[in-house]
């Protein structure tokens, strides 16, 4: 089994969905983007909208999302959770000229913002029903390969790093 040093030091893919005009629907970060865009269809409401998708490879885990938050900030991808799960906050953030490169929230508020159903996302993590409830009720926490995938299909809002006590 890998231990969290093995998986940070991974090359690791920044990735950018499209939609046909060319827009920028959302940028994230993967072990495995194909994977990845493969979660995202069972859980992203934009999903049917990506023509196009653009994979750069870095050297490792911090560097990918160092690359992922200078591209939100940038470009402003329109689906990413760091720009859309608290309108009101994003407004005053504009109005102020402040872009948020990330906001990590809890996986209950992720599911709740997103509009998805929970079990949609246990399935799209490789969870039982059962086990994603536990993990919402804090009965539990996952495994390093399940938090890695939750911070992979959350677009780094749930880090894997707030299962560590």
């Amino acid at each position: 089994m890998k231990d969290i040093a093995d998986i940070v030091r991974e090359q690791t893919a920044l990735y950018r969905h499209y939609d046909a005009e060319g827009k920028l629907l959302y940028v994230g970060v993967s072990l495995s983007p194909a994977a990845r865009t493969y979660q995202h269809s069972k859980s992203a409401h934009w999903f049917r909208d990506i023509s196009r998708i653009d994979v750069e490879w870095h050297d490792d885990r911090e560097k990918a999302l160092d690359a992922e938050r200078i591209a939100i900030k940038g470009e402003r991808p329109e689906h990413n959770i760091c720009m859309n799960a608290v309108p009101e906050c994003e407004k005053i953030f504009r109005e102020w000229g402040i872009i948020p490169i990330l906001r990590t929230v809890s996986l209950s508020e992720y599911i709740a913002a997103q509009g998805i159903s929970s079990r949609a996302f246990a399935q799209s993590v490789g969870l039982s029903s059962a086990g994603l409830h536990g993990l919402l009720h804090g009965r539990n926490i996952p495994s390093l390969p399940v938090a890695f995938r939750i911070e992979d299909a959350t677009g780094g809002a749930v880090p894997a790093r707030a299962w560590v006590e």
